[in-house]
């Protein structure tokens, strides 16, 4: 079992920044009528591209998902607000 990330229909427009890929939105008409009853004059042909999913990329282990997670600022603050929350409840316990 796996998870897809991109397709490859969105590959073929997805724009490549680096560390993420800008898919833009799907704004055709859901008319789907004229496909049916008149065909489509879109293209198409099949993109080359692959898509990206948990199936064919690096997996990362536990630890390396850890380091990950813990360099994101959001996840350290959170962490964190958690951490004193459960100070403070375990001080009203007591």
């Amino acid at each position: 079992m796996h998870e897809t990330l991109l397709t490859s229909e969105e590959s073929a427009l997805a724009e490549d920044l680096g560390d993420y890929f800008r898919i833009p939105a799907d704004n055709r008409d859901l008319n789907y009528e004229k496909y049916f009853s008149y065909g489509s004059i879109r293209n198409t042909q099949r993109s080359e591209r692959m898509a990206y999913s948990s199936n064919n990329t690096v997996l990362l282990s536990v630890d390396q998902l850890k380091e990950k997670l813990l360099s994101t600022e959001y996840i350290r603050n959170e962490l964190a607000a958690w951490k004193s929350t459960r100070r403070i409840y375990r001080l009203r316990r007591a």
